[in-house]
């Protein structure tokens, strides 16, 4: 279990969902697995900070990949291990589909995979399901 993919389908816009990713501070609204989270400058390129997941410690967090309003990548990496969290929106004929991925790499990427793998497994469909509701809410009281 090297990769971990999940994906849903909304009906809100590409900005509404991003305004969501921008605002870190509050990432723990809709990823039932993040405690904390912190980048500075914010959600842009090169951008540096951290994660604290719901279970465990603060892992460092950089912004690896970033086009607004259709991906970015957070990535936490150590000498032992790194994960990359990618987030992509893709326009359909009817809404956008949003893409999470999780990628484990490293030394540590077998025992990383067995001990997180499940967790991340279970927790992504929910992290995405409260994800496209905060993003319908916002469209709709917006529109």
């Amino acid at each position: 279990m090297d990769i971990i993919e999940k994906q849903i389908h909304t009906t809100a816009p590409a900005a509404v969902i991003f305004k969501i990713y921008e605002d870190v501070a509050n990432w723990h609204r809709w990823d039932p697995d993040t405690k904390a989270a912190q980048l500075n400058p914010g959600l842009v390129l090169g951008a540096k900070g951290s994660l604290t997941p719901s279970k465990g410690k603060t892992v460092p967090m950089e912004i690896t990949a970033f086009a607004l309003n259709r991906r970015f990548t957070a990535t936490s990496k150590t000498l032992l291990f790194r994960l990359d969290f990618e987030h992509e929106l893709t326009p359909t004929e009817n809404g956008i589909l949003i893409l999470h991925r999780v990628t484990f790499s490293g030394l540590l990427k077998p025992l990383l995979s067995r001990l997180l793998g499940p967790q991340i497994e279970k927790g992504l469909p929910v992290t995405l399901q409260q994800l496209k509701a905060l993003a319908e809410v916002a469209h709709t009281n917006n529109a």
